[in-house]
């Protein structure tokens, strides 16, 4: 093996001394080869720094200019001395050539030598008889052509194989494109399946929830109807009960004071001195017998109201209870009234007093009158028979939906049972319920709080407009609120507002315990309506997007074929496009290989930009008519580069074809150009 053969060592300094270092080397034109020794000094002290450091200009005689800037590969150092391989151009034109080291870092200038040069002279002689002289120039361009065939052959054994991966890639992401059609196909029929399903399940829903409200409050109204009803037929059979019981109680009273009468007028006829004893232990008697009898009167009504209460809490059971029978309860008046003539008939007159041991009826009548001026009851004197009636304040109305009696006056109450306004207040609680009235809540409330009764239905009318916790969604905080209260944890309410236009019709929510569920609107008709619209117009909302965004697809499109501009853009070419695409095509027109893409144009010339996934490759594609006529890729510097390394790799490969006039002078050129090829003239 030949080794390049080496110039004289310059010694260069960046201080730059003196202008040329030494005088300038003799090369011959066409020189190749030739290694530059050099020490690089500062100040004349070893100047350390990388290859990647180094750069090289000349100016030729005929104007042109060498630079040779990051190319590390040209130099290399041997004990301190850097050796640089001359680029083959210094030898071309014949005449002085002015050559400098510089220092660069990156792309900005630190330093450079003192300049040196080379002076080359012409290649041949006039001497070189033309024979040789054509002979050797033949051996050279056959040498450079072999070179070039090689490099052909090499350049198109890479194409081949190029060509056929490319058939390969095409025909993997032609199938992959027809998969991945044939799923969008498939998924986009189901997706359209799926919708109708939903919007037959809204369809579906709406109409059973309208029969639900519709059946709902149809139940409501009849229950509070046949409720109603039942309590007036109840009412008037419970008045018509109590009169009876009070006519009979009459008569017994009366039957009962007339015979005492005449029981009276006997033992007053055989009453005799100590009358006045008898008659005090009489009226004792009578007095113990009338606080027993009113006693059991008032045990009666207390037990009678107790008895009210229960009937009063079923009265607001809608479904479960009903009024309990009142026949027992007639019965055991009748039981006490039974006793109390047998109390009474059981009474022993034989002890008391004959005619001739009492007062005259003068005298008798005398004290009976004198003693009943002196006793009351609650403040009523004895009438002229006797009878004493308590005068009451009884009500003569009850206002049900303000929960109040009304229409008072004074009257006596000649035996009759008394009923207070406290035992109807849960009678008209329970109608109000039944009827929806439920309280007029008219200040601000908080429907958190408005849970209603345990088991019930309840109804809130809310009337103020700074009530809390309503529909954040309804502007109008008015409503009525009807409260489901299943068993005091699980709550559902319904608000129905009132006031504002164009405000849904209803709005519920659920919650358990005191974790308040969030308000949640129903839609009316109207929204259910623009469902139905959006769901069956798609084209139309499609369309509308198309004009607002000037184009005639979606803006994003997904592509696994490329054979046309239907494939690329998804629309025939006469439409105008500006569309992102995605490429997982298998290459041909676009580069494929999940590339991305941007597609435009407008009438009949459409155009790609197409660039890589993994690598710095990018394409141009553009043409009229129904697919794209031109595709190329782009060549980036870096492939320049490449290509001219390569030109500079096959340069250095031709060898150095010195001619001589002799052997020895072949020899001699030999010592210093060991790789040359020597021709001897003559």
């Amino acid at each position: 093996m030949v080794n390049n053969p080496r110039l004289p060592t310059l010694d260069l300094d960046v201080q730059k001394d003196v202008r040329f270092i030494v005088r300038p080397f003799k090369l011959t034109q066409g020189d190749k080869g030739y290694v530059q020794p050099f020490r690089l000094t500062n100040a004349w002290s070893q100047y350390n720094i990388s290859a990647t450091n180094l750069a090289f200009h000349a100016t030729k005689p005929d104007g042109t200019v060498i630079e040779i800037e990051n190319e590390p590969t040209r130099f290399s150092q041997e004990n301190g001395v850097w050796l640089f391989v001359l680029p083959e151009q210094v030898a071309q034109a014949i005449g002085n050539v002015t050559c400098y080291f510089s220092v660069i870092d990156g792309d900005n200038l630190v330093a450079s030598t003192t300049k040196f040069g080379y002076e080359v002279s012409a290649k041949f002689g006039a001497e070189i008889p033309s024979n040789n002289y054509v002979s050797a120039l033949e051996d050279m361009e056959k040498q450079f052509q072999d070179y070039l065939a090689n490099a052909n052959n090499q350049l198109n054994k890479q194409n081949q194989l190029t060509n056929e991966s490319k058939q390969q890639l095409t025909q993997t992401l032609a199938d992959m494109s027809k998969k991945t059609q044939d799923w969008l196909t498939a998924k986009t029929a189901e997706v359209d399946a799926d919708i109708k399903t939903r919007q037959d399940n809204l369809n579906a829903l709406n109409s059973q929830y309208q029969a639900k409200y519709n059946e709902l409050v149809a139940s409501w109204n009849s229950k509070i109807t046949s409720i109603q009803s039942d309590w007036d037929a109840r009412k008037a059979e419970i008045l018509a009960q109590a009169k009876d019981q009070r006519d009979g109680i009459s008569s017994d009273w009366d039957m009962l004071k007339a015979k005492f009468n005449v029981d009276r007028d006997t033992a007053i006829r055989t009453a005799n001195d100590n009358f006045q004893n008898k008659l005090t232990e009489i009226q004792a008697d009578w007095n113990a017998e009338k606080t027993k009898l009113e006693k059991d009167i008032a045990d009666y009504k207390t037990a009678l109201e107790n008895k009210l209460k229960p009937v009063a809490d079923k009265v607001t059971d809608l479904l479960e209870n009903k009024l309990p029978d009142l026949n027992g309860k007639a019965d055991a008046v009748q039981a006490k009234v039974d006793q109390l003539k047998a109390d009474f008939n059981a009474i022993d007159f034989s002890s008391y007093a004959k005619v001739s041991d009492v007062y005259t009826k003068q005298e008798v009548d005398q004290k009976v009158a004198s003693a009943g001026k002196v006793k009351t009851v609650d403040g009523q004197q004895p009438d002229a028979s006797g009878n004493i009636y308590s005068t009451n304040l009884v009500s003569n109305g009850y206002d049900i939906v303000a929960n109040r009696a009304t229409n008072a006056g004074t009257m006596k109450s000649n035996s009759a049972w008394l009923t207070g306004t406290d035992a109807l207040k849960p009678f008209a609680d329970a109608i109000n319920q039944l009827q929806g009235t439920g309280p007029n809540r008219v200040g601000t409330v908080d429907l958190n709080v408005l849970q209603g009764i345990t088991n019930k239905v309840t109804t809130y009318i809310c009337t103020s407009e700074d009530n809390k916790n309503t529909p954040p969604f309804f502007i109008d905080k008015r409503g009525i609120l009807i409260c489901f209260n299943y068993d005091g944890n699980a709550k559902t309410q319904v608000w129905i507002p009132v006031g504002g236009s164009g405000q849904q019709p209803l709005a519920y929510r659920y919650w358990e315990g005191n974790n308040y569920g969030t308000w949640k609107k129903i839609a009316n008709s109207d929204e259910l309506n623009s469902v139905r619209t959006l769901a069956s117009n798609n084209k139309s909302a499609v369309d509308a997007l198309q004009a607002k965004t000037n184009v005639a697809a979606p803006l994003f499109r997904r592509i696994t074929t490329n054979n046309n501009w239907q494939d690329i853009l998804g629309v025939p070419n006469s439409n105008q496009i500006l569309v992102s695409i995605r490429d997982d095509t298998g290459g041909g027109n676009t580069l494929g290989g999940n590339s991305a893409g941007i597609a435009f144009g407008g009438g009949d010339t459409k155009g790609v930009l197409n660039v890589s996934y993994s690598n710095h490759t990018a394409r141009i594609i553009g043409g009229n008519g129904n697919a794209p006529v031109w595709h190329e890729d782009i060549a980036w510097r870096s492939d320049i580069a490449n290509v001219n390394n390569r030109l500079n790799e096959l340069n250095a490969k031709i060898p150095d074809i010195h001619a001589v006039n002799s052997e020895a002078e072949g020899n001699a050129y030999l010592a210093s150009h060991p790789n040359a090829i020597i021709m001897v003239k003559g």
